[in-house]
């Protein structure tokens, strides 16, 4: 099993931005860092970005931390890193078709799933490339579980816990916004918090939902409504 700590930067397009022939959604991508417990990353930059709507839509601190040229101010398109979205998109699907047996985290979970296959236009899984994924875990809230396994109740914990990342992570607040940087941190807050349940002897097993299990709920949705409509 492999770990992959994901990280996405984006913002919500505005309806006329968004033509027929767009292959995403509403959700704009601004970057993607994809940080591996094998040791390998990945790292892009959206060349298709309408870069003054995102300086509207983003922190500043956001778009320091993206490589960008002066005079005037936009993407620096000669960045090995900034890249089409059809390039992104390429050497995403081909990083998680190259790890195996892949485990997919995010600090935020589901909600970073909903905006990958938004921006990628994944809307059904026959559409999903080879290792994509149906489910992407919390590790903020698998931190949250640990902490209340063990039975501690310092609010402070929570948060030093969240600050083991690369030393001096906190320093510069354009780092905060580098996705790569955040995916990195996530997944060194996950190592540290497999440790902590390792020596008080808690459970970590990930829960996924078995893909099967969602055609129950379709059913009974579907039972619902029928008597709803009886």
């Amino acid at each position: 099993m492999t770990l992959l700590c994901l990280e996405l930067k984006t913002f919500s397009q505005r309806a006329e931005k968004i033509t027929k022939t767009s292959k995403g959604g509403r959700t704009a991508l601004v970057s993607v860092g994809i940080a591996a417990d094998d040791g390998r990353c990945f790292y892009a930059v959206n060349r298709e970005l309408d870069f003054h709507q995102a300086s509207a839509s983003l922190p500043w601190e956001a778009i320091e931390a993206l490589p960008v040229a002066k005079d005037p101010l936009r993407l620096d398109w000669d960045d090995s890193e900034v890249m089409t979205m059809e390039k992104i998109k390429e050497l995403f699907e081909a990083f998680i078709a190259r790890t195996d047996n892949p485990q997919f985290w995010s600090a935020y979970g589901n909600g970073d799933l909903r905006d990958l296959r938004d921006v990628f236009g994944y809307y059904t899984d026959c559409l999903y490339p080879p290792g994509f994924p149906r489910w992407i875990s919390s590790a903020r809230e698998q931190l949250a579980r640990v902490i209340d396994a063990i039975g501690y109740r310092d609010p402070d914990l929570f948060h030093q816990l969240r600050a083991t990342g690369e030393a001096g992570y906190g320093a510069q607040q354009s780092r905060r916004h580098h996705a790569f940087a955040n995916a990195h941190h996530t997944l060194r807050e996950l190592q540290r918090c497999e440790a902590l349940a390792k020596e008080n002897g808690v459970d970590t097993s990930v829960r996924e939902p078995a893909r099967l299990d969602w055609s129950f709920v379709r059913a009974a949705v579907g039972q619902v409504r029928e008597r709803a409509e009886a």
